[in-house]
């Protein structure tokens, strides 16, 4: 594993606990992604009980939606704590299939892959491979994983978008004193 990996990896595991608290209702975010990307599956002939890989789950925003929407779901991360933090908020879905998770890193592909209907590593995760090396084999080891004829979905945000035109913050006021916030994930 490469030094920039281990900085993600230490990065991913210190916010672990706390990353829920970027959405202003987690759970709420995560049944509504649900529906979202119960929709881009089936837009590419992906429909439940199908099987998806979250390749990139960190404390499982996407894997959580994918089983409420009748995948049965395979989560991985390179992150130990993040893995267990999905873990413990397994309870906080009434699943009869919660995701399986486990701890796994792109750059190092499993022996035995298990192959999967759907590939998706989203939240910007695939950004963190800033050598090209790196970030092709973390995609050559999405496709071990992919069945033949799977769809793979990666998202990426364009941060240098947003600096260009940062959204519209309003500082909430409590108690009369007026506290900056910062955009939340809903």
């Amino acid at each position: 594993m490469g030094v920039m990996m281990m900085d993600v990896t230490t990065f991913y595991d210190n916010m672990a606990s706390q990353y829920a608290y970027i959405f202003a209702d987690w759970q709420a975010s995560v049944r509504r992604q649900s529906g979202i990307l119960k929709t881009l599956l089936v837009q590419h002939g992906i429909e439940p009980p199908a099987t998806v890989l979250d390749c990139t789950c960190g404390i499982g925003n996407q894997a959580f939606g994918l089983a409420l929407a009748g995948y049965a779901v395979n989560a991985t991360d390179l992150s130990p704590r993040a893995i267990k933090e999905a873990q413990a908020r397994i309870p906080a879905f009434d699943l009869a299939h919660p995701p399986q998770f486990a701890v796994a890193d792109l750059l190092n592909p499993p022996d035995r892959p298990t192959t999967h209907d759907a590939v998706i590593a989203f939240d910007n995760a695939i950004a963190h491979f800033m050598d090209d090396d790196d970030l092709l084999r973390a995609i050559q080891t999405m496709i071990l994983q992919a069945q033949t004829g799977s769809l793979i979905a990666i998202s990426i945000r364009d941060y240098d978008a947003i600096i260009q035109n940062p959204p519209t913050v309003t500082p909430i006021s409590i108690r009369g004193t007026v506290q900056p916030t910062y955009p939340t994930m809903t």
